[in-house]
C-alpha cells in the first residue's frame, strides 16, 4: 500500500495498530523509526511533511492517560498546553529539549496540510466508523480533558498546534468519528492551559 510520498522506494505497512507501522523501505526488512527520550515512533510522510505515526508518550508534568487508566498508555498521554508551547510558535522545555533534528510540534500551516487528505485516509481501524489509514497516519481515537477536568469522547483524535499559546488564537488540528476538522479554534479553553490533548510531531521532508 503506498503512501503520500515522491519516494517510491518506501511504502507503509501496517502490520499492527499503534505501535507498529510507519514507513517500510522495501527489500531492507526496516522500518523507518525516530527516537525521542528512549521512546521509538513509527513515521510516515504525507506530501512534504514527516509526522509521527503514533502520539507522543514521553512523560512530563501534568501529563495523564485517558480517565488516567494505563490501560490506555498505547494511546500516548495527554498533555496540558503549558507543557507543549510557551509563548507564540515557540515550543516548551520539555519539547525542545525532547525534539531533534529538525521535529516540532505541529503549526496550523502544517495542520492545512492535511486538509486535502480524506479523513478514512488518516484515520486506522480502530474507530468506531473506521478508515483505511492509506495515508499511513495511523490516527486513532485518544479522548481529550476539558477545562474543567472533564473526560472527552474517547471517539476524538486532537493534536496540538504550535500555535497554542496564552492570548493567540489556539489553533490545533482534529478528527473525529463520522466527521473532519483537521482546524478547529479554542481560544477561550487554552489560555489557562488546563485542556488536556495528544500530541503529533511533524518535520519537513
Amino acid at each position: 500500500m503506498g503512501i503520500y510520498t515522491d519516494y517510491p522506494d518506501y511504502l507503509y505497512k501496517n502490520d499492527g495498530v499503534y505501535n507498529d507501522g510507519g514507513i517500510y523501505k522495501e527489500g531492507t526488512g526496516d522500518y523507518e523509526t525516530v527516537t525521542f527520550g528512549g521512546i521509538e515512533y513509527g513515521i510516515c510522510q504525507i506530501g512534504d511533511l514527516l509526522w509521527t505515526t503514533e502520539n507522543l508518550k514521553n512523560y512530563t508534568s501534568g501529563a495523564k492517560y485517558f480517565q488516567d487508566s494505563q490501560l490506555y498508555k498505547d494511546l500516548g498521554y495527554l498533555y496540558p498546553t503549558v507543557s507543549i508551547v510557551s509563548a507564540t510558535n515557540t515550543q516548551s522545555p520539555f519539547i525542545e529539549n525532547l525534539v531533534h533534528d529538525g521535529w516540532r510540534v505541529p503549526t496550523k500551516a502544517d495542520l492545512e496540510t492535511l486538509l486535502d487528505v480524506p479523513v478514512n485516509d488518516l484515520k486506522n481501524d480502530r474507530w468506531p466508523s473506521p478508515g483505511d489509514n492509506s495515508s499511513g497516519f495511523s490516527g486513532y481515537p485518544s479522548g481529550t480533558c476539558s477545562h474543567g477536568g472533564a473526560w472527552g469522547d474517547i471517539n476524538i483524535f486532537v493534536m496540538i498546534s504550535q500555535t497554542l499559546t496564552y492570548g493567540s488564537d489556539a489553533w490545533y488540528g482534529q478528527l473525529i468519528n463520522g466527521g473532519y476538522s483537521v482546524l478547529a479554534n479554542g481560544r477561550a479553553l487554552v489560555d489557562e492551559g488546563q485542556r488536556l490533548r495528544s500530541v503529533r510531531l511533524c518535520k519537513d521532508a
